[in-house]
């Protein structure tokens, strides 16, 4: 029986929070028609609203100015001058700040630049250090130049080893004095040099081997390192059982006794 009235209880609960719940939003939608009907008598009675309204009429007036005016100042504060330093709004005449005393009339040192880096391979201006691309022609900075292509070397002068004058290439036989130019040996060139006539640097004399000055047009002679030969390597023998180095005249080791 008890358990019977606690649900009835319960039901009748659950029914008046439901009651409840549709009251609340019927007031609510009351009070939204309310505030309909307020604007719509302010928009086309609010030049001559009745006695009982018009201390609101005008209460909506003075307030609705007042937005008007917070407004505008926003507007003022968003186009008006500031401080480059604390940010404080300045009068549109101020030469100083009201808040910190900065001057924005003080002239402004440049900004140093940073060292000179590469040169653009390209246009070949000056960049600034740590840029990857010209700043003149776009290009990339970071690709590596290729290396150019060496010249081919310059083919040797043939020059007659008994006049010393200059062959022209492929010649075969000297113009000036005949002599074949193909004995001389290619594999020895420090005979050649050594047999090599003194000739003029300027005209191309030849000259005697402790002239000074040129005969023909008085150019100094200027003698190159005199080749020395090489040196024969000296053949040591030793003893072919204890390895003693032998000396001129013995025939027998005096160490072991081998014959040497």
């Amino acid at each position: 029986m008890a358990l019977s009235n606690e649900n009835s209880a319960n039901k009748y609960t659950a029914e008046i929070e439901k009651l409840n719940t549709k009251i609340s939003a019927e007031e609510q939608e009351i009070k939204l028609l309310y505030t309909q009907i307020g604007e719509l008598y302010f928009k086309n009675m609010s030049d001559a609203p009745n006695d009982f309204v018009a201390a609101q009429v005008g209460e909506l007036k003075n307030r609705n100015a007042k937005i008007f005016e917070f407004k505008a100042e926003i507007v003022r504060i968003e186009t008006s001058k500031k401080c480059e330093k604390c940010g404080a709004i300045m009068k549109d005449d101020a030469t100083f700040c009201g808040e910190c005393g900065y001057n924005p009339n003080t002239v402004k040192a440049e900004p140093a630049l940073k060292h000179e880096g590469p040169i653009c391979p390209k246009c070949g201006k000056k960049q600034l250090a740590d840029v990857m691309f010209c700043g003149y022609c776009g290009t990339n900075l970071t690709v590596a130049k290729q290396p150019e292509p060496a010249a081919p070397a310059a083919p040797a002068q043939l020059i007659c080893p008994k006049c010393g004058k200059v062959q022209k290439p492929g010649a075969v036989f000297c113009g000036e004095c005949g002599t074949n130019l193909n004995s001389v040996k290619k594999s020895e060139p420090a005979a050649a040099s050594v047999n090599k006539p003194l000739t003029c640097p300027k005209c191309g004399k030849v000259q005697t081997k402790d002239a000074v000055f040129c005969g023909e047009c008085g150019m100094k002679i200027i003698r190159d390192s005199i080749p020395v030969p090489p040196k024969t390597e000296q053949i040591i023998q030793r003893c072919p059982k204890c390895k003693r180095v032998k000396k001129d005249g013995e025939v027998f080791c005096p160490e072991c006794g081998t014959r040497v």
